[in-house]
């Protein structure tokens, strides 16, 4: 993400006007993904992960869910400056909106259990959103970089997440632990 950051500069880069060129020629409802990457629809996702996992008594993984998100907005706010990326006068690199998505698809998939058909599900839900975002507010530069800041919060909590008892399957936090 750093590198990329220091890489795309202060402006739209050439893949970036080729990249919104190319999607305005083939997709004409770019706007219409955008609630991909709404903060209340991803707020909805996060309370019914968070309703169930303590509904499981999944503790440390509910604080999981709940620090995460946090984590990952601030440190997307808090590298803007550094980089210093203008879209209508207003900082752009790394997209807080991507940031947030990759990271709240990563932690669905902890919740629900890693297998590639739900990974690939995510994967593709969350390429709409950084096609959306970066077509209509954005940089699509602006979006990988999010993505990328996000897919590390997703991986530090996965990571913190580790520790649990797993008898409930290798591809699933287990309900057994209160910690």
């Amino acid at each position: 993400m750093i590198a990329l950051g220091w890489f795309v500069g202060h402006g739209a880069t050439a893949f970036d006007t080729w990249f919104v060129h190319t999607v305005h020629k083939w997709v004409h409802y770019e706007w219409h993904l955008l609630p991909l990457s709404d903060p209340v629809v991803l707020g909805v996702l996060m309370a019914v992960c968070l309703a169930y996992v303590v509904r499981r008594k999944q503790y440390r993984l509910a604080s999981i869910l709940l620090i995460s998100p946090v984590v990952a907005y601030y440190a997307a706010e808090a590298v803007k400056p550094i980089f210093n990326r203008r879209i209508n006068g207003v900082l752009s690199y790394p997209s807080g909106h991507a940031t947030l998505v990759v990271t709240i698809a990563g932690l669905i998939l902890l919740v629900v259990g890693f297998r590639r058909t739900t990974a690939a599900f995510a994967a593709v839900l969350c390429l709409l959103a950084m096609t959306a975002l970066g077509c209509t507010v954005h940089y699509f530069t602006d979006t990988v970089g999010g993505a990328l800041l996000g897919s590390a919060v997703a991986s530090v909590a996965a990571l913190l997440a580790r520790g649990q008892n797993r008898s409930a399957g290798p591809n699933a936090i287990d309900s057994n632990t209160n910690a």
